[in-house]
Parts: C-alpha cells; sequence; structure tokens
C-alpha cells in the first residue's frame, strides 16, 4: 500500500539525500479494460525529420494504468516494456526515435516532463491508416484512423517498367518512372530506400511524361534520363522502396524474377498493366506483365498487347488456390472438363473456365485447297503454333506456306494456312496445330 499511486509518499533517500523524493507509483488494482484512447498525434513534422513524428496516449481513469505487454498495431508496431504505467490524467508519447522526440523545437518535446516511450516500427502514413492499440490479451482498446493528406509525389509518382535482367547485364538495366499527373512534378527530395540507391536532387517530370533511372547513360540516347543509380536490379526479385522527400513511401513492393521466365531469361522488360492502379497493387503480379518488345520500350508508352506468357495468362483467370492446384490451373490440366487443355486455350485465346468447342481450329474446302483456320492470343512468347500436313497420319511436316493474318482488336488474331497442293490431286490431306510450350 505505501507505494500504490493513490498513496505516494515522500521518503528519505538511502544515503542520505538533502531533499524527499517520492516514492514509486505502483498502480493499484484496475479493472480487465480500462479505458485508454489516442488524444494526439504528428505524422508530418513542419522539420521534414520523420523520426520527430509522435503518438499521444491519455489516460482519463482515476487510476494508474498498467501498459506492461500492450500493442500498437497496424501502420506501426510497438509493444510495451514490462512496468510501462500510464498516472491518471496524464498522458504517454510513442516515438518512432525517442531522441529525435526530445530534440524537437516545437512542444511536445525534451524538457516538458513528458513520459516518452519509443522506438516504434514504422511510420505514420499520410495515406491514411488505422491504428490499433491492444492489450495484453489482444483486446482493442482503441483505434486512431489518420487522414489521407498524400504528398504529391505519392499521389503522382509510379514505377512503370523494370528491366532487371537484360541480355547485356547491368548496363543495359533501367527503371521507368512517370508522372501519371495532369501537371508538372518536382522529384527533388525523393529517393530510393531498397534495392538500388539514387537520391533526387532537383528535376521535374511533365504531366504523363516518362523518365529512366539507368547504370549507364551511353546506353540510353534520345530518351529522358533523370540520373545514374548505384546498385543493380536482383535478377532473382527484390523489395523496392521509392520514398518521397518526406521520407513517406511513394510505392514499396517486391517483384519476383520468375513471374515471368521471358524477363530473366529471355530480354524482356516487365511494364506495369495500369500505372492509375491504387499504389499497393504494385506488389502483385497480376499488375505486371512483359513487355511487348525485346528490351521493352524505355521511355516510351508500352504498346497496349503485352507480351504473354501462360502464367501471366491464368492469373487472370483462376483464383489463388486454384493455382496453387496443378489439376485446376497446369497447362496439361482440363479445367472445364471439355476435353481441352489449358494450354490449348491460352494459346487459342478461350477462357479456359468456359467448357466450350467454339474457337477451336476449322478446315474449309469449298476453295479446291485445304484451308485450315484458327483464332490465336496475340504476343505469346512462350508458346510456338506449327501447323503441320501429312497424307497417311504417320509422317508429317510443317505446312511451309505463309498464313494470311488478321487482327481482330481483341487482342487475338485469326490466321488462315491453305495448302498449295489442289485436292482433285491429293485428295488424301490432313492438317494439325501442334502447340508448343517453350
Amino acid at each position: 500500500m505505501t507505494h500504490q499511486a493513490t498513496n505516494a509518499r515522500s521518503y528519505q533517500s538511502p544515503g542520505g539525500a538533502p531533499a524527499a523524493v517520492t516514492s514509486a507509483r505502483l498502480p493499484e488494482p484496475q479493472p480487465a479494460t480500462p479505458r485508454i484512447t489516442f488524444r494526439s498525434f504528428e505524422n508530418n513534422p513542419s522539420t521534414g525529420k520523420q523520426d520527430e513524428e509522435y503518438i499521444e496516449l491519455q489516460n482519463s481513469n482515476s487510476f494508474a494504468v498498467d501498459m506492461s505487454g500492450w500493442q500498437l498495431t497496424g501502420g506501426v508496431a510497438f509493444t510495451f516494456l514490462p512496468g510501462t504505467i500510464i498516472e491518471a490524467g496524464h498522458s504517454l508519447y510513442i516515438s518512432p526515435n525517442v531522441a529525435a522526440f526530445r530534440g524537437r523545437t516545437a512542444s511536445p518535446k525534451g524538457g516538458e516532463g513528458l513520459n516518452i516511450e519509443g522506438d516504434y516500427e514504422g511510420q505514420i502514413s499520410t495515406r491514411g491508416e488505422t491504428i490499433s492499440l491492444l492489450d495484453a490479451s489482444a483486446t482493442v482498446i482503441d483505434s486512431l484512423t489518420t487522414p489521407s493528406t498524400p504528398s504529391a509525389q505519392q499521389d503522382l509518382l509510379r514505377i512503370t517498367e523494370l528491366h532487371y535482367a537484360p541480355p547485356g547485364g547491368r548496363p543495359f538495366e533501367f527503371i521507368e518512372l512517370q508522372n501519371i499527373g495532369e501537371g508538372p512534378l518536382d522529384l527533388t527530395g525523393a529517393y530510393f530506400s531498397n534495392g538500388v540507391t539514387f537520391n533526387f536532387s532537383g528535376g521535374q517530370l511533365a504531366p504523363g511524361a516518362y523518365g529512366l533511372l539507368v547504370t549507364e547513360p551511353s546506353n540510353f540516347p534520345g530518351v529522358n534520363l533523370l540520373g545514374t543509380y548505384a546498385g543493380s536490379l536482383n535478377n532473382g526479385g527484390e523489395q523496392i522502396v521509392l520514398r518521397d522527400s518526406a521520407g513517406e513511401n511513394i510505392l514499396s513492393f517486391s517483384f519476383d524474377g520468375d513471374w515471368f521466365p521471358p524477363a530473366r531469361e529471355g530480354g524482356h522488360s516487365i511494364t506495369v498493366l495500369d500505372e492509375d492502379a491504387d499504389w499497393s497493387t504494385w506488389d502483385f503480379r497480376s499488375s505486371w506483365a512483359l513487355s511487348a518488345e525485346f528490351n521493352g520500350s524505355p521511355g516510351e508508352d508500352n504498346p497496349p498487347q503485352h507480351g504473354k506468357t501462360y502464367r501471366s495468362w491464368s492469373a487472370q483467370y483462376f483464383t489463388p488456390a486454384e493455382l496453387a492446384d496443378p489439376l485446376v490451373s497446369a497447362a496439361e490440366a482440363d479445367a472445364s472438363g471439355d476435353g481441352v487443355p489449358n494450354l490449348i486455350k491460352y494459346a487459342l485465346g478461350i477462357d479456359p473456365a468456359i467448357s466450350t468447342r467454339a474457337g477451336l481450329p476449322a478446315l474449309d474446302t469449298e476453295s479446291g485447297f485445304l484451308s485450315f483456320g484458327f483464332r490465336r492470343l496475340a504476343r505469346t512468347t512462350d508458346l510456338s503454333l506449327v501447323v503441320e500436313i501429312s497424307s497417311d497420319l504417320i509422317s508429317w511436316s510443317a505446312l511451309a506456306v505463309v498464313p494470311t493474318v488478321n487482327d481482330n482488336g481483341d487482342g487475338t488474331e485469326t490466321l488462315t494456312f491453305r495448302s498449295d497442293t489442289p485436292l482433285a490431286d491429293e485428295p488424301r490431306q490432313f492438317i494439325r496445330l501442334r502447340v508448343i510450350q517453350n
């Protein structure tokens, strides 16, 4: 009882100190879920020093509260140490860097007798988020939803293309950025904190314009170069973090070097399908596509029809659970049960979940020649389609004719092959399509 917060006493400290000191203010028994609330926070210090941000918790109870083992979760992560106390009617400040908090020039700051704890992981995002206070039993005591006040760099600067495994190696790597806004964008102060190293000391991007960061400028004549980065992109994939001038995340995502094998082994880049999508979607393979052109399209609009692979195509039709099940989504599987393997439907641009025979190759003999037509998915980079002809169904050879090709305007093409031997001269003619996955 002597040392409880409601019965704090003064006593002469051992050693005969000239002034009496107050005994420890230990909290008395308290309710199972005492009320502690978020009172204030600062996520964008005027000094531009992100480590000076803070969260204030307030104890409005008439008793002290033991915070041992409590947690902050969500936008930041912190576990309160054993013995952490908030006295009745007082506040506790939590900081990502206690030394930086004490060095603040504006209140709250050091020298004001404040109770300060730290250091928490993460930062309070200016994009808006929810931070929760959990007690030692993981019960949510209070939540804080911060407003969305992103910077112009967060709103408008995007990475739109990565060439991480060019045939010429690191000197031909590039990172393409775009200003997706309607006005010029100041890049000053933005920087990469993961993946590669680069700080923008100045410069602007015009509305809709692209700019490149490269390792060897001489390999990229005639394009808008923003600078030369240190380090290199990992061919196997890695986390890329681009921050604004205040240290806030513009983009933070991880790519996998094996998302699209032709990007790691065949000289293609990967490009973002929708630069206006939410920034959090950069983490998803489905947000990227293989470049339509060899070596990508640095500093230019990407062609509307991106290069495709079976993996990128299947991600558009199958759920994550189905993609993990080879009996459903593997190339040789038959997802719809109509007898047509997924690989064939990929080659022909048919939805694999639909049971149909429509869209399969068709024969025509009305012209007196054997004609063979089919629709195919355009810009597939991991397929070879070979039309073969035979007179006995035993020996087959590639049909050495140039097909007519019609663009259907929907990402598919219709190809028509015609045998150069009249049916009147050779009535036994058989034709087939071989689909080979490279």
